[in-house]
C-alpha cells in the first residue's frame, strides 16, 4: 500500500495539505454563517501551535490533553500535537470535574486545550490536584481568565508564529521522523466498570484504520462530511476526522446535536457517522406523520413503501439497480415521495454510517426503501476502532458486515468475537496486566461481545458478555436483542433489562414524554407532574401492551413479564451511562434496586 516508514498520520498530513491548499478542509457556523477553513490555513495554523508548544518546553513524547466540543480548533490541536511525536489525551466535554482529573493525572498530561469558558472551569477546579499540568489553552478567549498559566488560542498562534522565526526545530522535519510504532493517542475507555482504561494507539494504528475504511468503503476526495458526533470517540475520530483528511474531503461541524436535523439539510453532506438514535428518532418522526394522512396520500405513501421495501430486498442489498416494471414502479416512488423524504437529509447521502449499538433491520430497510443508506459497522476503541462494516456493495441489515480490509475475524469456543490487524492497540496506558487479559499470545482481541458468523463471513453481534443474564432456572439470556427493539417502541425512550439469579425478566423504562402526555390527553387523564401520570394505572398497562406486542418474536422465558416506569432518563451526570452513551447496568441496578425488588413480589 505504501512504504512502511510513510505509514503515519503525520505523513497523510504533510501530504494532503500539501496537494490540495486551497480546498476546504473544515467549515464552522459562525454567527449564524458558515465559516471555512482551507488546508493551507489548516497547515499554517497547525505549525504556529506546534511552535507555541515547543516555546513552551513541550517536545517528542509529552502528552496533551483536548477537552472540547467539535470545532475546527479540536483537530488543528490534535494535528499540531501528534505530527511531530507529541501524544494527544482525549477527554468527553461531557465529563465532570472529578472525572477529568483521573484521566489528566493517569495520562501524565503536561497541558490541555479547551473549548470554552465552561470547560476551563472544570480545569481550574482541579488544578491543584494535577502537579504535572504546566498549562492550559482555551479556545474561546475569555478576559476573566487571565492567569499566568492560561493562554487563549489566538495568542498562542501568534506566538508561535514568533517563535518559529527563531527556532531550528522544524514542523515538517519533526513530523517526517515520527514513525509507525509512535504512540499518537490515549484514549480513554468509557468503561462500564471500574475507572476507564488509557487505550494507546500508535500512527501505524490509525494509519492502517482510516486506510482499510477509505479501501471498504471507497470515498472519494469530493466527499462532504457533516460532524456532530464526539471527536473523543475513537469512530467520530477515525472516520470523521481522519478518513476525509486522508483523502483531502472536506468536514462541516454540526452547531451542536440540536442543530443538526436543519444542518444537514444545509450542507446537503455525502457522508455522514451517527449512532442508532438518530435514524431511530427519524424513523418515529415519519411513521408518526404517516399516521396521519388521510385518502389518496395515504395511499401512495404505504404503495411507495411497499415498491421501496421490495426494490431493497430484490436488487438494492444486493448492489443492483431495479430493471423492467420494477425500476418503472420505484421510479414513480421516488417522484412522488422518496425525493421529499431524501430531502430532510440534504439529498445528496451517499450512505450514513452507523456504529456504537445495534439498528433495526427494520429501520435500516426503511431507509433503504427511499434510497437512503445506513451501513451499520462494529468495532472498538483497543481496534482504532473499526473492524466490521457492510460493503456498499452488498449490505445485510441484520449484521455489522464483514471485516474491513486487512483485518481478520473468528469466534472463540464460547462465541467470543476475536479480531487482529494492524489496527489493533499497543495496549492499555500502565496496565500490561489488563493488556494481557485482552490481547492473547496470538495477537487476537478478545473483543467482549458475543457473536455469529454467517456463511458468507458478515458479523452479527448478539450481546455483551457481561450482560448475559442467568435466570436462577439456568437460562442464559442476552438482553441486548429485546433492548433494541423495545427502544423502538413510540412509549419508550431508555430500557434495561434485568433479571440476572431471578426467575423472570423485568424492565426499568423511561417512557417518551412526548407520547406519554399526548396518551394522557387521549385517554383523558388528568394528573399534576409527570411522576404521577407514569404511575397511572392506564399508563402503565398501554406501555406494557406495546411491551407485548414487540417481544412475541422471543422465546417465553426471553420475555419480560414485569415492567417499572422511571420519571427521569438515565444520564452520563448520575453516573447510568457511560460518556459513548452505553448503560451502565450495576449502576443503574443498584440505584433503582427498590423498584426492581418490587417487581419479584
Amino acid at each position: 500500500m505504501k512504504n512502511s516508514e510513510k505509514m503515519t498520520v503525520a505523513y497523510e498530513f504533510l501530504k494532503i495539505t500539501e496537494k490540495y491548499p486551497d480546498k476546504i478542509a473544515y467549515a464552522y457556523k459562525h454567527h449564524g454563517s458558515w465559516k471555512t477553513v482551507t488546508y493551507s490555513e489548516l497547515r499554517s495554523r497547525v505549525e504556529a501551535i506546534t511552535c507555541a508548544l515547543w516555546e513552551n518546553g513541550l517536545q517528542r513524547g509529552d502528552h496533551i490533553a483536548i477537552l472540547s466540543e467539535n470545532r475546527p480548533e479540536w483537530p488543528m490541536a490534535d494535528y499540531a500535537i501528534t505530527c511531530p511525536g507529541m501524544v494527544t489525551v482525549t477527554v468527553y466535554p461531557t465529563l465532570p470535574s472529578h472525572h477529568i482529573s483521573y484521566i489528566l493525572k493517569n495520562s501524565d498530561s503536561k497541558a490541555i486545550f479547551v473549548s470554552s469558558r465552561e470547560q476551563a472551569d472544570k480545569i481550574i477546579e482541579i488544578k491543584n490536584e494535577l502537579p504535572d499540568l504546566k498549562f492550559m489553552v482555551v479556545f474561546d478567549w475569555d478576559t476573566t481568565l487571565d492567569q499566568d498559566w492560561i493562554y487563549g488560542m489566538i495568542d498562542f498562534e501568534e506566538s508561535g508564529k514568533l517563535y518559529s522565526k527563531k527556532t531550528a526545530q522544524s514542523f515538517k522535519e519533526e513530523s517526517d521522523k515520527t514513525n509507525p510504532e509512535n504512540l499518537m493517542t490515549l484514549i480513554y475507555t468509557s468503561g462500564t466498570t471500574g475507572n476507564p482504561k488509557g487505550v494507546m494507539l500508535s500512527h501505524g494504528n490509525l494509519w492502517w484504520n482510516a486506510w482499510s475504511s477509505i479501501e471498504t468503503l471507497k470515498p472519494d476526495h469530493d466527499e462532504v462530511f457533516l460532524s456532530f458526533l464526539p471527536l473523543s470517540h475513537s469512530l467520530e475520530r477515525t472516520t470523521g476526522d481522519l478518513v476525509p483528511m486522508f483523502i483531502g474531503a472536506t468536514v462541516y461541524y454540526a452547531t451542536n446535536i440540536t442543530t443538526v436535523a436543519r444542518e444537514i439539510k444545509e450542507v446537503k453532506p455525502t457522508l455522514c457517522i451517527s449512532v442508532p438514535r438518530l435514524f431511530e428518532k427519524m424513523y418515529d418522526a415519519m411513521i408518526n406523520e404517516s399516521q396521519k394522512l388521510t385518502g389518496i396520500k395515504k395511499h401512495i405513501f404505504f404503495t411507495a413503501m411497499k415498491t421501496g421495501r421490495m426494490v431493497s430486498r430484490k436488487y438494492r442489498q444486493f448492489g443492483r439497480k431495479p430493471s423492467g416494471i420494477h425500476a418503472f414502479q420505484y421510479a414513480i416512488a421516488d417522484m412522488l415521495v422518496f425525493k421529499k423524504l431524501r430531502s430532510y437529509t440534504g439529498g445528496r447521502i451517499k450512505f450514513f454510517i452507523s456504529g456504537g449499538a445495534p439498528l433495526l433491520e427494520e429501520i435500516g430497510e426503511f431507509f433503504d426503501a427511499m434510497g437512503i443508506l445506513i451501513l451499520q459497522g462494529y468495532g472498538l476503541t483497543e481496534a482504532s476502532p473499526v473492524t466490521h462494516t457492510n460493503p456498499r456493495e452488498r449490505y445485510k441489515f441484520s449484521t455489522v458486515g464483514k471485516p474491513v480490509a486487512h483485518v481478520e475475524h473468528k469466534l472463540s469456543e464460547e462465541g467470543e468475537i476475536l479480531v487482529k490487524g494492524p489496527n489493533i492497540m499497543i495496549g492499555y496506558y500502565k496496565e500490561p496486566e489488563a493488556t494481557a487479559e485482552i490481547i492473547d499470545s496470538e495477537g487476537w482481541l478478545h473483543t467482549g461481545d458475543i457473536g455469529e458468523i454467517d456463511e458468507e463471513g458478515y458479523l452479527k453481534i448478539t450481546d455483551r458478555i457481561k450482560n448475559i443474564i442467568v435466570t436462577s432456572g439456568g437460562k442464559n439470556i442476552a438482553p441486548a436483542a429485546l433492548e433494541t427493539e423495545l427502544a423502538n417502541s413510540p412509549y419508550i425512550d431508555q430500557v434495561v433489562v434485568v433479571g440476572d439469579k431471578r426467575n423472570y425478566l423485568t424492565a426499568l423504562i423511561v417512557p417518551n414524554y412526548e407520547r406519554i402526555e399526548a396518551l394522557a390527553g387521549a385517554l383523558n387523564i388528568q394528573y399534576d407532574t409527570f411522576r404521577e401520570l407514569i404511575n397511572h394505572y392506564k399508563i402503565v398497562n398501554a406501555v406494557h401492551e406495546d411491551v407485548e406486542r414487540i417481544q412475541q418474536k422471543f422465546a417465553r422465558y426471553e420475555q419480560v413479564k414485569k415492567i417499572a416506569l422511571i420519571s427521569e432518563p438515565f444520564t452520563i451526570e448520575k453516573g447510568e451511562l457511560t460518556p459513548s452513551m452505553k448503560i451502565r447496568r450495576k449502576v443503574v441496578e443498584i440505584r433503582y434496586r427498590d423498584i426492581i425488588d418490587t417487581l419479584y413480589h
